[in-house]
């Protein structure tokens, strides 16, 4: 199949108008193609597939339950242009822990239609209650050895992020541990200060949680971890950009710091993801969703309603160049767990994960592994 005079945004992360030829599930061409399977896609845009490394569910579906089932939660995310995501959890009781990285495991094999899941990220359980955001203080632990290798164990392989405080008792011996086995420690959820920050990468640790959210802020006297995040080149930072977490200036601050090869966006969406406006009730805990945000009763945000088509969007408007968008929705995301080797770009060889986009940044057409989903 050949996708016909599309603006196509290709390895090299570059416009290029071009026609992408794909067979079994991979790209085989980017140029002047001929064939007689044709999509006619002139004046379009077409892109990687967008992949999200923290998504918390979807449309009905909780990834950190012990037993759920998926399939809808994918089916919503490869609608609107995710093509894969790390099934994310949030602070559990430590065998509801367990047993949802098992679930995750377990969908994982199933392969249902849409956006593949590719592992596990884990936003817990060794933050700060300080800074516990819409997490449950009760299922927050001391960072211990003991409890890490237990998480690691129930992982099955599939354990690919985790999210640590860095400034707590035993977090530095944590942090080392996971990233001496392949696990991307993101450091977040946190009162930091910015030598704690540093401590923290020194010990292995290489992305931020949800930027700027849920983390001492930013003081002229004292820079913390959202200074140590915009200025120390080690680390990547996760962006949220449905405009609700993040205003346009800050996300634009991030960007100038960092910029597109240092920030993976992600959407942070919970199950709630999809549904109607209305009052949730997420592992026990009152979520309310009014009008595309969601907040615990006290006001505090807790996840978002937008998948990350939303900040795509949002990111074009404002004026970002659609490589370097393109580069934090889909490139970095994957380069960040390895995976840019098979996913994340539009290149030969790769997985023809892609998205149709008109002119105003609508998506027209999706496909996963070659197979169209929208």
């Amino acid at each position: 199949m050949i996708i016909k005079g599309a603006s196509v945004v290709a390895g090299d992360f570059r416009l290029h108008k071009a026609d992408l030829q794909y067979k079994n599930g991979l790209v085989t061409a980017i140029g002047q193609l001929t064939g007689d399977e044709t999509i006619d896609a002139e004046g379009m845009y077409l892109i990687p597939g967008f992949i999200d490394t923290h998504v918390h569910g979807a449309a009905g579906s909780e990834f950190a339950s012990s037993d759920g089932d998926f399939a809808a939660g994918q089916a919503f995310e490869a609608e609107y242009g995710t093509t894969a995501v790390l099934a994310t959890v949030r602070c559990l009781a430590k065998d509801d822990l367990f047993a949802a990285e098992k679930n995750i495991t377990r969908q994982m094999a199933k392969g249902n239609k849409g956006a593949k899941v590719l592992g596990i990220n884990l936003e817990a359980p060794f933050v700060n209650p300080k800074k516990c955001g819409g997490l449950v203080p009760e299922n927050i632990f001391a960072p211990s050895l003991e409890l890490a290798e237990q998480l690691l164990d129930a992982g099955s392989g599939n354990l690919k992020i985790i999210t640590i405080a860095p400034e707590m008792p035993g977090a530095t011996e944590v942090i080392r541990f996971f990233a001496d086995n392949g696990v991307k420690v993101s450091l977040g959820h946190s009162d930091a200060t910015y030598a704690q920050a540093e401590s923290g990468a020194d010990a292995g640790a290489t992305r931020i949680t949800h930027t700027f959210n849920a983390m001492r802020s930013l003081h002229h006297r004292e820079a913390g971890l959202a200074g140590f995040a915009l200025l120390d080149k080690r680390v990547t930072c996760e962006m949220i950009c449905d405009l609700v977490h993040l205003s346009e200036q800050t996300i634009r601050l991030i960007y100038r710091m960092k910029g597109a090869d240092r920030i993976s966006l992600v959407s942070d969406t919970g199950s709630f993801a999809g549904l109607p406006d209305g009052d949730y009730y997420i592992l026990g805990r009152h979520r309310i969703v009014r009008d595309g945000e969601c907040h615990l009763e006290d006001g505090t945000i807790a996840g978002s309603c937008r998948p990350i088509w939303y900040g795509v969007r949002n990111l074009l408007n404002m004026g970002l160049p659609m490589p370097d968008v393109c580069k934090m929705a889909s490139y970095t995301p994957a380069k960040a767990l390895g995976l840019d080797g098979v996913i994340g770009s539009l290149e030969p060889g790769k997985a023809a994960d892609m998205v149709l986009l008109d002119r105003e940044y609508n998506i027209r057409a999706v496909f996963t592994d070659g197979v169209r989903v929208r």
